[in-house]
């Protein structure tokens, strides 16, 4: 059973949830079977020890000592502990959004007759609500629902009450607007990658209305959208003020929101550095910073490799070595486990390579192995040109004949196959040609400055300069 969706879904509980769980399945509310409890009680103490303790016939004779391994029991009491945990999962998930819980408590308690009781939970809702910080699109959906119950209950009592209608239509109306605008950026986020034309009905009128409603949570996602809108020329404006809005008014919005925003301001402020406006560089530092001083790029206790990667790179390029190199390390903690250490390793390798200290950036990219293409590719193309700092041309001339099969073998992204293949191709003619031939120099050259997919195009120009 150890890859069965019991053992995957239990691999994802932590300690708390495990330590929590142990109490539930004893609770004779939600289970009176002991085999149930038994099963917990071994994957609690055996999931992270390998396969082989997680064998079907190991673990049935272990639930059910002296009996004759049955898997239709063994999996119909899997079974009864997915649905516990499903429930503990609900349930933990509904305790993190209180106003949800409230709205709930409301609807058991009118369906019980409990009229007074009922009011005073929706009460409560309203106030808890208001006494929050956040003003953020949740926040706006939330007083809509309050508002929204307040009017359904209204309707079926048939008696008076303090209904505040236009609250409601105006909670619904700054929600749709900061919800459409989220959805906005992020097509066109997806188009641009994927080249796909995204349809979106009433977007233009929706911007156009947002642009003149002043709410915090309309202008967060109002100016990240401006600003990943490229059929403006206003982009460096809005820049500036979804800076702001992330910065100064932090506190209005929730982590994922926030993330969100920065990450169009970050992806903005390079695509502006790779065009050559250098001031960027500074602004995406800046950002990243942020980000990182108030662990909102921190993802249910784990960082992007690529978030990781891109705020070293940043540091590296305005030679702020000391930052990248306590960057590394105290947020190393925060990478996936299943690829911490390489990526470490590969990251630390290219802060050692831009220090000239090729020798440890060396050692450091022999131990890295990517499964994943892209970051594989990086970590050959890294060494090649630490092989070549080095002098090590038995090492180098190895890893591209090595490195042109393994693109060989990759039969999907073809402009990152294309890219690569043409900067080992480069790299292997300039070391095989005779560059004090001028006519043969020249030639490389102009080579690579007419192929468009290249990869470390600059380097390779510069090796024939």
């Amino acid at each position: 059973m150890y890859n069965t969706s019991l053992s995957d879904l239990f691999k994802h509980l932590n300690k708390t949830d495990r330590k929590q769980l142990k109490k539930m399945v004893r609770s004779p509310f939600y289970n009176q079977r002991e085999d149930v409890i038994a099963l917990f009680d071994y994957l609690d103490a055996h999931i992270d020890k390998g396969a082989l303790l997680l064998q079907k016939e190991k673990v049935f004779a272990e639930i059910y000592p002296g009996k004759k391994f049955d898997v239709d029991t063994l999996y119909y009491t899997m079974s009864f502990l997915t649905q516990i945990i499903q429930k503990y999962l609900t349930i933990s998930e509904l305790e993190e959004h209180a106003t949800d819980a409230q709205l709930y408590l409301y609807k058991a308690l009118l369906k019980r007759g409990a009229e007074k009781a009922a009011d005073k939970t929706l009460s409560d809702a309203k106030n808890y609500l208001e006494k929050q910080k956040l003003r953020n699109a949740e926040y706006h959906y939330q007083h809509y629902k309050i508002g929204y119950e307040e009017f359904n209950a209204f309707n079926k009592r048939k008696r008076g009450a303090n209904l505040e209608l236009q609250n409601m239509a105006n909670h619904f109306y700054y929600f749709v607007l900061s919800q459409t605008l989220k959805l906005g950026y992020n097509f066109q986020s997806q188009e641009k990658v994927s080249k796909e034309v995204i349809h979106f009905p009433l977007i233009d009128t929706l911007v156009g209305l947002a642009k003149i409603t002043n709410v915090a949570s309309v202008n967060l996602q109002y100016n990240a959208y401006k600003v990943s809108d490229n059929k403006t020329n206003e982009q460096d404006e809005f820049f500036k003020l979804l800076k702001s809005e992330i910065v100064d008014r932090s506190e209005k919005f929730n982590e994922e929101e926030l993330r969100d925003c920065l990450l169009v301001a970050i992806n903005f402020a390079i695509s502006k550095q790779n065009q050559g406006n250098l001031d960027f560089v500074k602004e995406a530092m800046f950002l990243h910073r942020f980000g990182l001083d108030k662990k909102f790029m921190i993802e249910d206790g784990v960082l992007s490799p690529y978030y990781f990667r891109n705020a070293a790179m940043l540091a590296l390029k305005i030679n702020d070595f000391e930052w990248a190199e306590k960057f590394l390390h105290d947020f190393k903690q925060y990478l996936p486990a299943n690829e911490r250490e390489h990526i470490f390793k590969y990251n630390l390798a290219v802060f050692n390579f831009r220090k000239k200290n090729f020798d440890t950036a060396m050692n450091l990219l022999q131990e890295v192995n990517f499964k994943e293409v892209p970051l594989n590719l990086d970590v050959r193309r890294l060494l090649a040109r630490t092989y070549y700092e080095l002098n090590e041309m038995n090492s180098l001339f190895s890893l591209i004949e090595n490195s042109k099969v393994y693109l060989h073998r990759q039969k999907e992204n073809n402009y990152l196959r294309e890219n690569y293949s043409n900067f080992f191709k480069f790299l292997d003619k300039i070391l095989k040609t005779n560059l004090k031939n001028a006519v043969d120099k020249e030639k490389i050259r102009l080579e690579i400055v007419d192929t468009k997919l290249l990869a470390e195009r600059d380097w390779l120009a510069g090796l024939v300069s």
